[in-house]
């Protein structure tokens, strides 16, 4: 009777033991590509990253130590951990990306997956067709009896143009064309 009593309450505490294990093994898995609160699963994949020799030398057999890499260095360096994010190709394809971070670079990374994903942006293919980021800006103003005419046109791997005109009778009109909606969070 002892040996079957003890049988049934080690069985109880193995079954204990793994329905408290479940939730902290989902925990680290949700969280092995959070940083600071940010989830940059749609950037990182673990497999992907392992596809730079460098990388899989130091990291073969470390998925957190791989993930800490590429939060502190990788996006840094412009690394691609993913093949559904290029941040070359993503810095390119969008004008108003590249007048508000300029060369940072985590900051394209973070973008991407906190507005980017939801506002359609393309981070694989170059929407220009030669994938370079350079670009060339020109600004046109003009005053004549009244009225305040300003053209901007920044011409790269996108076109953005914006217009504004206002006349004395405190009337204005705004008009702005873009094939994307634009969203820029500066502040990090």
């Amino acid at each position: 009777m002892k040996t079957k009593a003890h049988k049934v309450l080690s069985l109880m505490l193995t079954l204990i033991l793994l329905i408290a294990a479940v939730p902290t093994a989902m925990v680290s898995a949700s969280t092995a590509t959070t940083y600071k609160g940010v989830d940059y699963a749609p950037v990182y994949d673990y497999n992907f990253y392992m596809g730079h020799p460098d990388l899989k030398k130091v990291y073969g057999n470390n998925p957190t130590g791989a993930f800490n890499h590429f939060v502190k260095y990788g996006m840094k360096e412009g690394r691609q951990a993913s093949p559904n994010f290029n941040v070359e190709i993503y810095k390119a394809n969008y004008a108003d990306l590249r007048n508000a971070f300029g060369n940072d670079l985590p900051s394209y990374y973070k973008h991407y997956v906190q507005f980017g994903i939801k506002e359609g942006r393309n981070a694989v293919t170059s929407l220009n067709g030669g994938g370079s980021s350079s670009s060339s800006s020109s600004s046109s103003s003009s005053t004549s009896s009244g009225s305040t005419s300003s053209s901007t046109s920044s011409s790269s791997s996108q076109s953005t143009s914006t217009s504004t005109t206002t006349s004395t009778s405190s009337s204005t009109s705004t008009s702005t064309s873009s094939s994307q909606a634009v969203t820029v969070e500066v502040a990090f």
